[in-house]
């Protein structure tokens, strides 16, 4: 590792340490009357318990260190650049120019996301349980390109058009040249009364790899536990798309969700093969604060607690991914998960989920459960 990115990871590992210590709070100054700078970040520390069926393992990790700076160019512009600190060498998660000049539509260009599915267009402070659910493995990826995104009260639309994303510090510029990814999303809300809510939403997107080979995957519900089932490299993917459909319905503590994703891949030989996967999940908060809803990406946040209020939070949700078609057999896994979110206030909080996973292997001549119990330490800064 080069001293650049010795010296820039401990940088960003003490802004990370000056956040935690200003309680919480963003770090944010004025450079000029028409440009502020605003440090934000967030900090997720995992420990876990892994059974496979015949190994038991512990194990513990920093999930996410991230540290952003984002700076306002008077009202219309601001640039983001995000860093995930987490390993040796600081990972560009976002690094973009943001104009909002038009009535409720934002244009970022630069390493933006794909506004995918419910759970994947949600934050992952936000999210109920410590991981997404499966099926976002077949999600797309960040990249360099541009997202344009529009919203009214009852409705969002987004869309984005990116190639490679940026792997390494020192590499930051122009990679729209290689893996091209086209995506929307739509979302509606049918019914909404004082915290009574229907949502519904549609997303699609299309890969074109050009060549290079493509793989899906995942493992049993934490990023410390091993994949269990996978489709291997697949090559000769001459592009593939990707529909989801989304529904929710809030009322009050109380908030349902569910998706269905599908992907279709198409071969240079003109043969076609669909995988899938779906999830339900249930999120009731036992002080009776409200999910609320964000208009402006469509898509639910943590419930609100009050200065002084404590607040838990109890969550189930069952999923599966089904890799198997009739060209390959890559598996079937499926999950159950329930937890409790204990939290400390609207930054920081307490995670605990028990998932179990049946896993049919690829060959489908064996069948396994893995059992997670795993645990979170969770803080942000803004």
């Amino acid at each position: 590792m080069s001293n650049k990115i010795k010296i820039t990871a401990s940088f960003f590992s003490l802004i990370l340490s000056s956040l935690s210590a200003n309680s919480v709070n963003a770090i944010a100054f004025e450079v000029t009357d028409n440009i502020a700078i605003e440090l934000e970040g967030k900090l997720h520390y995992d420990a876990a318990s892994i059974n496979d069926g015949k190994n038991k393992q512990k194990a513990h990790q920093i999930r996410r260190a991230k540290i952003s700076a984002t700076a306002k160019l008077g009202q219309d512009v601001r640039a983001k650049i995000e860093y995930d600190i987490k390993g040796s060498s600081p990972k560009v998660e976002d690094a973009y120019i943001e104009y909002k000049g038009f009535d409720n539509t934002h244009i970022k260009v630069g390493q933006v996301g794909h506004s995918t599915g419910l759970e994947g267009s949600s934050s992952t402070s936000q999210l109920p349980f410590m991981e997404r659910a499966a099926l976002d493995n077949l999600l797309p990826d960040s990249g360099v390109g541009v997202q344009i995104s529009t919203y009214d009260k009852n409705w969002t639309v987004s869309g984005s058009f990116t190639g490679d994303e940026i792997d390494a510090f020192d590499e930051i510029k122009d990679k729209i040249s290689n893996k091209e990814v086209i995506s929307t999303r739509t979302t509606v809300v049918l019914a909404k009364e004082k915290e009574n809510l229907l949502h519904l939403g549609a997303s699609l997107s299309r890969t074109n790899p050009k060549g290079k080979k493509v793989r899906f995957r995942t493992n049993a519900g934490s990023k410390l536990s091993k994949n269990v089932i996978s489709t291997g490299k697949l090559a000769n993917i001459n592009h593939y798309t990707t529909e989801g459909l989304e529904v929710a319905w809030n009322k009050g503590a109380l908030l349902l969700q569910g998706e269905y994703v599908r992907t279709q891949l198409h071969t240079n030989q003109h043969t076609q093969d669909s995988i899938e996967g779906w999830h339900i999940s249930v999120a009731y908060a036992l002080s009776g604060a409200p999910h609320k809803y964000n208009k402006k990406k469509g898509v639910f946040k943590a419930p609100k607690v009050k200065k002084g209020q404590k607040n838990v939070e109890l969550v189930a949700r069952i999923s599966e991914l089904n890799l198997n078609t009739s060209n390959f057999s890559g598996g079937i896994a499926q999950s159950k998960t329930v937890g409790a979110n204990y939290y400390i206030d609207d930054k920081t909080r307490l995670m605990l989920d028990y998932e179990w996973t049946d896993v049919e292997s690829a060959q489908k001549t064996t069948n396994e459960t893995h059992k997670v119990l795993q645990a979170r330490w969770q803080m942000s800064f803004y």
